[in-house]
């Protein structure tokens, strides 16, 4: 089911190839994944990143970390502090377009609605794309 999500969101065809392992033997529950020929970890790639962890953690009900492993270097992004990430920026989007988008205490909450995951993806492109309404792929020739 994993690989299933990692395929939706094009992570391969965005990043590169990549192994998947988990560590559900207790928590917190990790989705890892290894990059094999991504030569640097770049700002575009570690936003698109986050860009995509923060999507896995609201779309895998019982996941708690994604792990992003590049050959130079990685990063473990958290549902903890994904929430209170998104918090914030929700707080600013609405200050900033006069919306009244709800502030979710858990990033799982972005998943209950096909209008949650579309206000994550917008808040999510705002806060590691740079924009909104923009898909950047980032692909290894």
């Amino acid at each position: 089911a994993l690989g299933n999500i990692a395929k939706l969101l094009q992570v391969g065809s965005r990043i590169g190839r990549y192994n998947i392992s988990l560590q559900t033997s207790e928590r917190p529950y990790r989705w890892t994944l290894e990059f094999e020929e991504t030569e640097e970890t770049t700002s575009e790639i570690s936003g698109l990143s986050r860009f995509l962890g923060y999507q896995m953690l609201a779309l895998v009900e019982n996941l708690d970390e994604v792990s992003f492993r590049y050959p130079s270097s990685s990063g473990v992004f958290t549902a903890e502090l994904a929430s209170a990430a998104l918090a914030r920026l929700t707080e600013e989007y609405n200050a900033e377009h006069g919306t009244s988008w709800p502030i979710h205490e858990s990033i799982k909450e972005y998943a209950e609605s096909p209008l949650e995951y579309q206000r994550l993806v917008t808040l999510l492109e705002i806060m590691f794309i740079g924009t909104s309404g923009t898909t950047v792929t980032v692909v290894k020739p």
